[in-house]
């Protein structure tokens, strides 16, 4: 498992990850809501809730329960899906009347190498600094959810 974090500008977020696992995998975890994987959310957050329209367009939403059990719900639409290659979507995180505020844009590129898959993650558009690291905390989390996920489901 290898991570780096690299900044182009101070409000873009840039994550490398490799995964030991085939890119349709990857792919899958991050789009089925079925899948096994199961990593959305840092440590210590459970899954409440995973809805995927899987088209250009289509909705997304995720509703993720702090150890506290605070609901924290983010919300996006889907520009572009290439399985297994690539994601781009909208991101942003629901007010209590259900209105997504501080929208970004995220974009996630699978490539295969040796039967592992490299992770290019970008998000940008954030409003602060503060967003930016708070955000690159919570996926720097997910993300080593996804690897043990990933490892746990592994075929033999």
């Amino acid at each position: 498992m290898n991570a780096e974090n690299a900044h182009t500008t101070p409000l873009e977020l840039t994550i490398r990850r490799t995964f030991d696992a085939p890119r349709e995998r990857v792919f899958d975890a991050w789009t089925n809501t079925a899948s096994s994987v199961g990593f959305w959310g840092p440590q210590g957050f459970t899954l409440a809730f995973n809805e995927v329209d899987l088209r250009p367009g289509g909705k997304w939403r995720l509703g993720m329960r702090s150890a506290s059990g605070e609901l924290h719900v983010s919300a996006g639409t889907y520009r572009e899906i290439s399985a297994p290659s690539r994601l781009m979507l909208t991101h942003g995180w629901e007010d209590e009347h259900g209105k997504v505020r501080n929208e970004t844009v995220v974009s996630v590129t699978f490539t295969a190498r040796d039967g592992k898959t490299d992770m290019l993650f970008e998000q940008v558009g954030f409003e602060s600094q503060s967003s930016k690291r708070g955000h690159e905390g919570g996926w720097t989390e997910a993300f080593g959810n996804l690897a043990a996920g990933l490892a746990r489901t592994a075929s033999p």
